[in-house]
């Protein structure tokens, strides 16, 4: 991520230079949640490198051409009930399945607020082998859904969490029915969730860099998609521009299963 990541603040950092020369404040206090940047990854002037300092001491994310890009080693490491709940992952793990995450690396770095008042929070841990292992909880202590690219093999991995109850009906009684996920497509933007009423929502990627290199998101399914005929369709991965990177079927049709009977619900779940 190293090298595609200074590319970016690069390119971002002409954007951000007024007319004659100055680093235009307001654009990046509206743009910047903040960011770093390795002493060699930039060649600036000695006016603007200094002003720029104080803007990345303060903020931890940037947009950069529809990016979002967070470093992972400037985050707070997790609370004890985050890293305990990833060190259990490869307790009696069956040989060769074990994950190897390192759990008191744990880091929050995506948050998302939702319709209860909550907030959803992705929790990212690496792997030894150089891959990730993610939970996504309703605040920053309780635990909700989650798994582990322990080899980095998922190009994009989306995935279901349905935290409060479902009737033995199917039906899906409380929010929040969140769809979260992963990537590894650089220049990944955004996930854009088709509808099968014709609409569409989008809900933006969030960059981490090494040691993690990937990105991540989060979207809320409000209630009215729910239902037959309003649910998702599909998920679709999306570049700055609106190119398709990627497309996933499979995961929406988790929904319907949901509140089929029979399906997960009248299983128990």
């Amino acid at each position: 991520m190293s090298d595609r990541l200074e590319q970016l603040l690069s390119a971002r950092l002409g954007e951000l230079q007024g007319p004659a020369g100055e680093p235009d404040w307001a654009d990046v206090r509206r743009k910047a949640n903040g960011f770093a940047a390795r002493k060699h990854g930039l060649r600036l002037g000695t006016a603007l490198a200094a002003a720029l300092v104080a803007v990345l001491a303060a903020t931890p994310a940037l947009g950069l051409r529809g990016q979002i890009v967070q470093l992972f080693s400037s985050e707070e490491p997790a609370p004890a009930p985050v890293t305990n709940n990833f060190g259990q992952i490869d307790v009696d793990a069956p040989p060769g399945m074990a994950t190897g995450v390192i759990a008191g690396e744990a880091r929050d770095v995506l948050e998302v607020p939702l319709s209860t008042g909550k907030t959803a929070v992705v929790w990212v841990a690496p792997t030894r082998s150089g891959g990730f292992c993610t939970f996504i909880s309703e605040n920053r202590h309780s635990m909700g859904g989650g798994g582990c690219d322990r080899d980095r093999v998922g190009r994009f991995a989306p995935g279901l969490s349905i935290p409060g109850p479902i009737s033995r009906q199917g039906e899906i009684l409380e929010p929040p029915v969140l769809i979260g996920g992963d990537t590894l497509i650089h220049g990944a933007a955004a996930v854009r969730v088709e509808f099968e009423d014709g609409g569409s929502a989008t809900a933006p990627i969030t960059w981490v860099s090494d040691p993690i290199d990937a990105g991540f998101f989060v979207y809320e399914l409000p209630k009215e998609h729910w239902q037959a005929g309003h649910r998702p369709a599909a998920l679709v991965l999306e570049d700055a521009d609106g190119k398709e990177l990627a497309r996933d079927t499979q995961l929406v049709r988790s929904v319907a299963e949901v509140q089929r009977p029979g399906g997960l619900a009248g299983r128990g779940h």
